[in-house]
């Protein structure tokens, strides 16, 4: 077969090279997009599902529910904390991911106010207390500067406040009559405030390089958006904002993955076109996505000219400057302000010869190279240029004969030098096609595991097997794993051409004694006095349903009752240690979130520990921050029990005295 194939392919190149020879390389690099093209890079919820019965596959899909990190206070200014009422989680079904929310109580549309029954998403029309599903789709981004390869997402996104905590601080001169030296006589000086986003007054509340909207771009938008292949793309950025007193000659400077727009950015005379009618419009007005709109964001499904954020500040510490058919201002803690990342991509790693944009370079390119030189296709001017790869200015036989001769290796990367960075994919990298992930296995510390008796005997002798983390689980020949410590490693059978992993999650004594008890109180069932389950006798399979003029009861009382529970099932009667601080919280504490809810920890990991493994890049990749993982009762306000949500501890406010450990 292999002998078959090979003349196919020397039969092909003869064919090619009957029509030119081998052009020279020459020419500089060219990228193939122009101002307001529209390219896609990344994936992020979007569209909403509609269709009843991908719903109803959708919700059967197992899924652990995570809280947005989103504030609510009693109204006044410094009053906001971080609350439990807006819920997420991604699963995937048929090859396609997808993230459902669950909206307990509107967002309020600022970060410090109390909740009330309406706002921007029951004006969108979502429901409390329902559950909607978002496809990840591509994310589309507009070019805004093909040489620096710019580009700002087509759509908004998501819907963030630009700053989540902010102070209303007196600006030190109280109220009252004072004598003006300049107009010889007294004047009433009114009250007045700065906004910072620190209860001392000394950091102003529209300062990006401190802002809550630029940590959460390059950290949950770009973990979410992007896999670790494709931020290799992004290239990091190093900006100036000025201090929003201009006067003040005070500017700061950050350096960032995803950022947003400035203020001159977004006025560039280069973006403005004329219609028919001769009125001028910006190629970066635009609308929101369904997501976006579930999040809060002011804007209209069907505006072409909602308003996003940018990060310019405004004539006050207390507004930043935003942007839809013109621009305006808003208020740093808005929620209903609409996000459109900004990323900044190298357009040379794009690859010359990809014809048909496949992401590879093979035999199908050179023949629709060669279709496109006898007129036999047609494709759009920009693929042309990746067609090109001689740089002659047109589309030759020549150029299909030398991308043949590079999908099949008889020519190096310097030869589409023209269009490409040097690539380091050609050697030892496995196609993904010829990936498989066979499972996740998990085991006790000092246990061993058995993989490779049905593996090593089919695949034969030169395989072998290897481990990403042999400190926390190495793996012998035979395929028999062995578990040293807590924590997670991959261990995949190779043989340098295919790969077959498997996720190896190892815990420690207490952990297996915790983990048994899903067998006993199961995630999607309910911890209430209902009528018990056949299969799970401690719990039941109906969700509390009183209602209180058409509110949900909260249950007060469950979320604790099942965290003592859970911490009395693995300990017993162990004595009980609170004034427990964040930074000390372990497996199996018990700990009291702020403002009202109790949580039962089932695993802590540190910064920089290993947590995954990317199969795309084939490599480890780390928690980005301090996190614990929890199992908990009542998190959807009717009694549902959910195992595995994660907490970033930089983002928790506990109740020292009423959280405790089992243990010293």
């Amino acid at each position: 077969m292999k002998k078959q194939i090979l003349c196919v392919i020397l039969t092909v190149i003869t064919v090619l090279s009957a029509f030119a020879a081998l052009a020279p390389c020459a020419g500089a690099i060219i990228t193939p997009y122009k101002t307001g093209d529209t390219i896609t890079l990344g994936s992020y919820p979007q569209t909403l599902v509609t269709d009843a019965a991908l719903i109803k596959k959708l919700n059967s899909a197992s899924a652990a529910p995570q809280t947005y990190q989103y504030y609510a206070g009693d109204g006044s200014y410094g009053s906001m904390k971080l609350q439990s009422y807006m819920y997420y989680k991604d699963a995937t079904v048929d090859g396609v991911k997808y993230r459902a929310i669950n909206i307990t109580k509107y967002r309020p549309d600022r970060t410090f106010d109390e909740f009330i029954d309406g706002g921007y998403q029951k004006d969108h029309d979502f429901e409390t207390n329902k559950l909607y599903w978002f496809r990840f789709d591509p994310v589309e981004w507009t070019v805004l500067d093909p040489e620096k390869g710019l580009l700002i997402s087509k759509y908004v996104l998501d819907s963030q406040a630009f700053q989540n905590v902010v102070y209303q601080v007196s600006d030190g001169v109280e109220e009252g009559y004072y004598y003006d030296e300049e107009y010889g006589r007294y004047r009433y000086h009114y009250a007045s405030y700065v906004y910072t986003n620190d209860a001392n007054g000394t950091v102003f509340s529209n300062r990006y390089d401190t802002s809550t909207i630029r940590t959460w771009l390059n950290s949950t938008f770009y973990n979410t958006a992007f896999t670790a292949a494709q931020k290799k793309m992004i290239v990091p950025q190093t900006l100036t904002t000025p201090d929003f007193d201009s006067e003040s000659g005070v500017s700061y400077t950050t350096t960032d993955n995803v950022y947003l727009l400035s203020s001159e950015q977004a006025n560039d005379p280069s973006l403005e076109k004329t219609d028919r009618w001769g009125d001028t419009y910006s190629i970066i007005s635009t609308g929101n996505t369904d997501y976006a709109r579930a999040q809060g964001h002011s804007g209209s499904d069907y505006s072409s000219y909602t308003n996003w954020l940018l990060r310019s500040p405004g004539s006050n510490s207390g507004i930043v400057k935003s942007f839809g058919s013109y621009e305006t201002t808003t208020y740093t803690f808005k929620t209903s302000s609409g996000v459109r990342p900004v990323i900044t991509v190298n357009f040379n790693d794009k690859k010359g010869g990809d014809v048909d944009g496949d992401g590879q370079i093979t035999a199908s390119d050179a023949r629709l190279a060669l279709r496109i030189c006898v007129n036999l296709t047609y494709v759009p001017d920009e693929r042309k240029l990746f067609a090109d790869v001689d740089g002659s200015g047109d589309v030759t036989a020549a150029d299909a004969r030398l991308i043949l001769r590079y999908s099949v290796r008889l020519e190096n990367d310097s030869a589409l030098s023209r269009f490409l960075t040097p690539q380091n994919n050609l050697t030892g990298e496995v196609e993904q096609s010829k990936k498989k992930f066979l499972g996740e296995k998990t085991v006790g510390a000092g246990k061993k595991l058995s993989l490779g008796e049905s593996h090593v005997k089919r695949l034969g002798l030169f395989f072998r097997w290897k481990s990403s983390n042999p400190s926390v689980a190495s793996v012998e020949q035979d395929g028999t794993v062995t578990a040293h410590k807590k924590g997670f490693a991959c261990v995949y059978l190779t043989n340098g051409f295919s790969r077959y992993y498997y996720y190896i999650n190892v815990l420690n004594s207490l952990q297996e004694r915790i983990y048994a008890l899903q067998n006993k109180y199961p995630s999607g069932y309910y911890w209430n006095a209902h009528t018990k389950s056949s299969k799970y006798p401690a719990v039941s399979e109906i969700p509390c349903s009183d209602h209180s003029s058409g509110q949900y009861a909260y249950c007060i009382g469950q979320c604790a009752g099942f965290s003592y529970l859970m911490s009395n099932e693995v300990f017993g009667n162990a004595p009980i240690y609170r004034n427990l601080k964040v930074q000390d919280i372990k497996i199996g504490d018990y700990v009291r979130c702020l403002p009202h809810h109790s949580v039962f920890v089932i695993d802590r990991v540190n910064k920089g520990e290993i947590v995954g493994y990317d199969m795309y890049e084939d490599q480890n990749y780390t928690a980005w921050a301090d996190e614990i993982t929890i199992c908990e009762c009542n998190w959807d306000c009717r009694c549902g029990i959910s195992w595995g949500r994660t907490i970033y501890l930089d983002n928790l406010s506990i109740d020292s005295y009423e959280s405790f450990s089992r243990y010293k």
